[in-house]
């Protein structure tokens, strides 16, 4: 009963990671930086970037989000091979 019980635990705290971590970059990125959340509200169709909307970037970051940590948790990728491949990029 334990193991079951954290395992309910963990995929919870999977599931609120995976909404609120696209969600708030999506807000960073497409402009939100109020701090009050009901002065301002924004429709999913609102464009973002040029012709991509709010929506489009929220999947965006979704995707990126489950790939990066798909990669650290199931093909044995470590955070410090990660952290040398991104320096690398930027080099």
């Amino acid at each position: 009963m334990f193991y079951i019980c954290i395992i309910v635990y963990l995929y919870g705290d999977l599931a609120i990671y995976a909404a609120a971590v696209p969600i708030s970059l999506m807000e960073v990125a497409c402009g939100n930086h109020s701090c009050s959340a009901g002065s301002v509200k924004y429709n999913d169709t609102d464009p973002c970037w040029g012709s991509v909307t709010r929506k489009d970037a929220y999947r965006v970051f979704l995707v990126s989000a489950l790939v990066y940590s798909f990669n650290l948790n199931y093909c044995l990728l470590h955070l410090s091979h990660l952290r040398l491949f991104t320096v690398s990029l930027l080099l």
